[in-house]
């Protein structure tokens, strides 16, 4: 039985500010699709729009008071979901696998270590090319109010989201309470799933093969650009990017994609080109990772 502080349960004696008893507006138009995670549901609104659209919809949260007021909610509405009282700072001990997550609320009141453990569990149950959505406090919120938050930079969020992750947007949005009008000022990121592989390809001629490889993807339709020492390679159809980085002993790929036949797709395209510039050389390109 995970462990549930009291103090979760208390939070819900009377409903909080952020529970307003609906969807949050920022989430009502989401491309939500397959299996649903919400990650400290609360009292379940976004679990139950997801059921609402007919989708296999899951919340975990700590809070077992909240757990219990969402499942009537969902008895009360005809709605099918799930609620577990489950940590989500160790998400891999679901032993599940989602399409989509959702969080609104958790992450800005993580700490730093916290916070690995929970972005750790999120890469384990959103599987390759599954979309995640957060909405959390924003920098812009006033320092005197929310004090029990971390006012999030975007700074952090691309860091947070750098390693296994296509950072599709970071929005200023809001997160609607019942205390005022005027709601909390908030990010709203989504993001999506990415496998990663590397190459190390041992040469002291790193910089002429990546400035040679950008200049052939660029002619090849991909958006390519090359600033030394290291390139962006952005395949079309989304099919995925590559980083291209010059160090003075070796030439270093490193691509991304949202599914393992676009990776391996990739590998090959690359690892070829790379072989044939580097053919006199005797270049040779090995993967790990992916």
């Amino acid at each position: 039985m995970p462990h549930h502080p009291p103090e979760l349960d208390a939070l819900y004696s009377s409903p909080p500010p952020w529970d307003i008893g609906r969807p949050q507006p920022a989430f009502l138009a989401l491309p939500l699709e397959g299996r649903v995670l919400d990650l400290g549901c609360g009292t379940g609104e976004h679990v139950l729009m997801a059921a609402g659209l007919g989708l296999d919809a899951t919340g975990v949260d700590l809070a077992a008071s909240a757990l219990r007021i969402a499942e009537r909610k969902a008895q009360d509405r005809s709605r099918t979901a799930r609620f577990l009282l489950h940590d989500a700072r160790d998400l891999a001990g679901l032993g599940e696998s989602f399409d989509t997550v959702l969080d609104c609320g958790l992450f800005h009141v993580l700490d730093e270590h916290e916070r690995g453990a929970y972005l750790d569990g999120l890469r384990a149950v959103l599987r390759p090319g599954g979309r995640y959505f957060l909405l959390c406090v924003s920098d812009a919120q006033p320092e005197d109010d929310w004090t029990h938050v971390h006012r999030t930079t975007r700074d952090e969020l691309s860091a947070a989201f750098a390693d296994g992750w296509r950072i599709d947007s970071i929005e200023p949005s809001v997160i609607e309470v019942t205390t005022g009008p005027r709601g909390i000022a908030a990010w709203l990121v989504a993001a999506t799933r990415t496998l990663r592989s590397t190459a190390r390809v041992p040469t002291p001629r790193g910089e002429r093969y990546a400035r040679q490889l950008c200049g052939h993807a660029a002619h090849m339709n991909c958006a390519a650009t090359w600033d030394p020492p290291e390139g962006v390679i952005e395949f079309p159809d989304a099919m995925g990017t590559c980083r291209v980085t010059a160090t003075p002993d070796h030439l270093v790929l490193t691509v991304e994609a949202t599914d393992a036949a676009n990776l391996e797709r990739l590998r090959r395209i690359l690892g070829h080109d790379v072989e044939r510039f580097g053919g006199r050389d005797g270049l040779a390109v090995e993967w790990t990772g992916g």
